[in-house]
C-alpha cells in the first residue's frame, strides 16, 4: 500500500477547510438562536427573558460524563429546541413530568423526553462550569424512582415551584425566596 507525503501546502488548505467548517456551524448556531430566541438577546446578554423548557439531552450526554448537555426548547418557537448548554439559570420554575410518557418509559424501557424544568431563561453557559452557594434542593430524576424530582441528599420530593433553578453537572440546584 502506498502512502502519499503530505506537503506543507496541503496541510494548509487541510486546516483552511476544517476552519471554514467551523465557522459554517458558529454561524449556524447563531442563527438559530437569532431565529428560535428572536430578539431575546442583545450585546449585554438577554433582554426579554424567553420562557423555556429545559431537559437532559441524553443522546448528547456521555454514560460516565460528569457534566451533562441540557437542551433548550423555546415555548414561542412551537417547542424546538433552540440550544445545548452545560449551564443553566432560570427563574419562575415549575418542575413537570408527563405521567403518561413515565409510564411508556417503565412498560417499553426506552428513553423518551418526559421530565423538564419550565422557567424564564436568565443565562446560560456552552461550556461545563459550575455554581458555589447554599441550594434548597438539589434535584434529580429518575423515571423508575418515583414520579417526581427528587433532592438527591434526602430522597424526599422537591416543591414543584423554586424561585431560581441553576442546572449543571447532572442536576437543578433550586432556592425559594
Amino acid at each position: 500500500m502506498k502512502t502519499a507525503a503530505l506537503k506543507v501546502s496541503d496541510l494548509v488548505e487541510l486546516n483552511k477547510t476544517r476552519a471554514k467548517k467551523d465557522l459554517l456551524v458558529l454561524e449556524h448556531l447563531d442563527q438559530n438562536l437569532s431565529l428560535n430566541l428572536k430578539n431575546d438577546f442583545t450585546d449585554e446578554g438577554i433582554a426579554a427573558k424567553p420562557r423555556v423548557q429545559v431537559f437532559v439531552n441524553l443522546t448528547r450526554t456521555k454514560k460516565g460524563d460528569t457534566h451533562a448537555v441540557f437542551s433548550v426548547k423555546d415555548k414561542k418557537n412551537g417547542g424546538k429546541v433552540a440550544l445545548h448548554a452545560y449551564y443553566i439559570e432560570l427563574e419562575n420554575c415549575i418542575f413537570r413530568v408527563s405521567e403518561k410518557t413515565r409510564q411508556s418509559v417503565i412498560d417499553q424501557d426506552k428513553r423518551y423526553v418526559h421530565a423538564w424544568v419550565e422557567g424564564d431563561l436568565v443565562s446560560f453557559s456552552q461550556v461545563p462550569c459550575s455554581v458555589k452557594g447554599d441550594f434548597d434542593a438539589i434535584a434529580s430524576y429518575n423515571p423508575f424512582k418515583g414520579p417526581d424530582f427528587y433532592d438527591v441528599r434526602t430522597g424526599v420530593s422537591v416543591p414543584d415551584e423554586a424561585d431560581t433553578v441553576h442546572m449543571f453537572g447532572r442536576c437543578a440546584y433550586t432556592r425559594s425566596r
